[in-house]
Parts: structure tokens; sequence; C-alpha cells
């Protein structure tokens, strides 16, 4: 999705498909990387940001961090 939306799904046994399971939302353009690790779901975007979302089984976002913000004052 390009709306900077990040759907997450689960899997029912019972049917045997997947199924929607959350939306994250906070990104204002498309979502173009996702790196899971550490009970975190990390994202970055074409917004450009960084968020760091999903502790353990509770969906939302952590932090948020603006590339231009850490280029300017990033190492």
């Amino acid at each position: 999705m390009q709306d900077g939306s990040i759907l997450a799904w689960k899997f029912n046994a019972v049917t045997n498909c997947f199924e929607p399971a959350a939306s994250l939302i906070g990104h204002t353009l498309a979502v173009v990387s996702l790196v899971v690790g550490a009970n975190r779901l990390y994202s970055g975007s074409m917004d450009p940001s960084i968020r760091v979302s999903w502790v353990q089984y509770h969906m939302y976002s952590l932090i948020s961090i603006n590339s231009r913000w850490w280029n300017a004052r990033g190492p």
C-alpha cells in the first residue's frame, strides 16, 4: 500500500487461510522496508521516517525517527 499503512496477517488453522490481524498506521508515504527483531517491527518509509513498533503482541508505535532530523543532527 502506498498510504503508509502496514497490514499484519494471522493464520487461522480452522479455515486454513490468512486473515487480517491489524493495520499499523503512522507513516504518511509508502513503506519501503521492514525488519523484525527483538520483538519489534522496524519500518522505513518514503516520508522519510523510521518507526519502531509492535512490542511482542501489542501493535503500536514506540518511536518515530525522521531521517531529515537524523541527517542534520546524527553521527
